[in-house]
């Protein structure tokens, strides 16, 4: 049940930012690529894993 229920997740959120895949690839290979951007982008990605190890957590604690 965890183990569907993390990959529906997942799934959901990859097709969700594909676009935005796609768009950081072109920015990563431009010139004007800043360094602060490499900050933003970790805590885009970062943030949905979050989300749902918390929503597994409170998942596995409830009775």
């Amino acid at each position: 049940m965890g183990n569907t229920l993390l990959l529906s997740l997942f799934s959901q959120w990859t097709l969700k930012h594909f676009c935005y895949l796609l768009n950081l690839h072109t920015l990563l290979n431009s010139k004007y690529f800043n360094p602060w951007c490499l900050s933003l982008v970790f805590s885009y990605f970062l943030l949905p894993f979050g989300d749902a190890l918390s929503h597994i957590s409170q998942i596995r604690s409830s009775p």
